[in-house]
């Protein structure tokens, strides 16, 4: 089951810890698609999480035997934490996390926080900004570039006229995008869509005269959406336009002279391929990324605005029966989609109602 009350997977007789914690397990490390999962001699930190209404006795049981079997799996745990971190009202059951660690995340699971809920005996209370701020200069490549500027200026009447749009075709399209979330997800993915453009909005109100820079929109933008959407989905458009508006930058200081929209088409695709390092989820993984990755492919090999937003349209439309690799919706029966007539990714639906918004402007 889902921590908001979604559907779970099947609904059977509770059976024994040892044969439930097998099965939750399997499903994180059975291979499934082509997609990252743990092998034998990984090193990672193991998360066993209280529902909301086990005992502590209930839970420190519960994480012997998972112990156990991920140690029959081949896999080293560097690190195990077990608590209530997130919680499904007074639910007496329990969730398994496993994360992949390196040397920097393993620094970064013990630095020090304030964070109330955080295992005491990992590290202390004290709070440190210089983890933080190495996985920001990572995913920027280290590059310093605020305030500089890429070189490409657009009209702020252009700039107000498509963030207008979007806003008007995302709240058309939420209702939908919220229904399909519902079925097969958490049911917020209208809503955190909503909340990362109207925070577009209030980000560039009043603040946009003449002629601005383009890679300062993508650069601000990116801001913007990290601190309001939440969620995955905000994380990937965060990187994916923190990228774009790097390579903008990039691109226009070694070449000032660079045809404009031949920078922006550049830019996109080397903003997928930055992104792409930071999620594992590609074409056919039941994603945003089936409507991103065919519109971004499209347009920067020369597609116009309207073809390549019809390629994000037809990638929206192909999750509709497709088997989810990844989120929510890879835990949902196939009873569920076959009742609805298929159900498509509400976050590839989100990105087609954004584009479907720059296309009206554009085109």
């Amino acid at each position: 089951m889902g921590i908001h009350n979604e559907p779970g997977v099947m609904r059977e007789n509770i059976p024994s810890l040892e044969s439930t914690v097998k099965r939750v397990l399997g499903m994180i490390f059975t291979p499934k698609n082509g997609m990252w999962h743990p092998k034998p001699g990984l090193r990672v930190a193991l998360m066993v999480n209280n529902l909301g209404g086990l005992s502590v006795l209930e839970l420190g049981i519960i994480v012997e035997d998972v112990v156990r079997q991920v140690g029959d799996w081949g896999i080293k745990i560097e690190r195990c934490l077990q608590g209530t971190f997130v919680t499904s009202l007074d639910g007496p059951g329990f969730s398994v996390t496993v994360l992949q660690l390196d040397d920097e995340l393993e620094e970064l699971l013990d630095a020090p926080t304030t964070a109330p809920a955080w295992p005491r005996s990992i590290h202390g209370l004290a709070t440190s900004a210089e983890a933080a701020t190495r996985v920001i200069a990572k995913y920027t490549n280290g590059v310093d570039t605020d305030g500089r500027e890429a070189g490409v200026k657009v009209a702020s009447s252009l700039v107000e006229a498509l963030l207008d749009s979007v806003a008007k075709a995302t709240a058309e399209d939420e209702p939908k995008i919220t229904h399909y979330d519902t079925l097969a997800g958490d049911g917020d993915c209208g809503e955190t869509l909503l909340n990362g453009v109207g925070g577009l909005a209030n980000e560039f109100q009043g603040d946009l005269v003449g002629f601005v820079d383009v890679g300062q929109i993508f650069r601000r933008a990116a801001s913007t959406v990290e601190r309001t959407m939440g969620g995955t989905s905000g994380a990937i458009y965060a990187i994916f336009l923190n990228a774009v508006a790097n390579s903008l930058t990039g691109q226009a200081l070694a070449n000032p002279s660079a045809d404009p929209q031949h920078l922006i088409r550049t830019s996109l695709k080397r903003g997928l391929d930055e992104l792409c390092q930071y999620t594992p989820a590609r074409i056919g993984h039941r994603t945003l990324m089936d409507a991103l990755i065919p519109f971004v492919k499209a347009y920067s090999n020369g597609a116009s605005v309207r073809e390549a937003v019809s390629e994000a349209r037809k990638g929206a439309e192909s999750t509709r029966w497709m088997a989810a690799s990844l989120g929510r919706a890879s835990y949902v029966g196939r009873d569920r989609f076959a009742e609805e007539g298929g159900i498509p990714d509400p976050g590839a639906l989100g990105v087609e109602s954004i584009l479907r918004g720059v296309e009206a402007v554009l085109e």
